[in-house]
């Protein structure tokens, strides 16, 4: 996908200099609406047609954002894209894996950060967390963990700087730190610096916090055992 550029996908042959055209004889009636009178495809096709021009992580943001504005579902995800079939299409396999995760979440990623976690933490061996998990505290209010393993009392907050602004949102995450806190929960923040610069650090914290006994890190090497 070229930055900038008007691209648009047809089961013609048409084409045109200033447009890149993709042909594609597998369009559906079922593939296609009219949005402000002109044809498009539905957003279920767009998000199989794009998933081998952009980024894992831009398709994840993506697929999020569809799935929670109810623009597609995972049934039906799953549905045309074995339709149209997966064979030498470009980004399928991701897209599948993609389906596949959040079939068995509880919620779904809300920042390009929250992404970048759920990848590294799918990359190691695991239990999978709760996503936008709810907890009440003491006091009656209700918070929000980004990720979460209830049982354990173990979370993942992902701290995007761009995500939060100014001396009121940070007055609130330190209440909601200190909530957390008085109910014995453990949770680790994770920033877009500490996941570049450091990137086994967060799964390896984490394993040390549920007890996991070992953790494969991205360098293959293994932790010791936690304590």
């Amino acid at each position: 996908m070229t930055p900038g550029a008007v691209e648009i996908g047809t089961a013609t042959r048409k084409r045109h200099p200033e447009i890149v055209v993709h042909h594609d004889a597998h369009y559906r009636p079922e593939d296609l609406i009219r949005h402000r009178g002109f044809p498009t495809t539905t957003p279920t096709r767009t998000l199989i047609d794009i998933s081998g021009a952009v980024t894992e992580t831009t398709l994840a943001l993506v697929l999020d954002y569809a799935l929670r504005r109810g623009l597609t579902f995972i049934p039906l995800l799953r549905t045309r894209l074995g339709a149209i079939g997966t064979k030498g299409r470009q980004g399928a396999a991701a897209l599948q894996d993609l389906l596949a995760a959040r079939e068995h979440a509880s919620g779904l990623t809300e920042s390009p950060l929250e992404i970048k976690v759920e990848q590294v933490l799918r990359r190691h061996d695991l239990d999978p967390p709760e996503r936008q998990y709810t907890v009440t505290c003491l006091d009656g209010t209700s918070v929000r963990i980004d990720f979460a393993w209830p049982e354990q009392k173990v979370g993942i907050e992902a701290d995007g700087y761009r995500w939060h602004s100014g001396f009121e949102e940070w007055q609130r995450d330190a209440r909601k730190h200190n909530l957390l806190q008085e109910m014995n929960w453990r949770i680790v923040r994770a920033t877009h610096r500490s996941l570049r610069e450091n990137p086994g650090a967060l799964p390896r914290q984490v394993s040390a916090l549920l007890g996991q006994r070992t953790l494969a890190l991205e360098d293959g090497g293994l932790t010791g055992e936690a304590r």
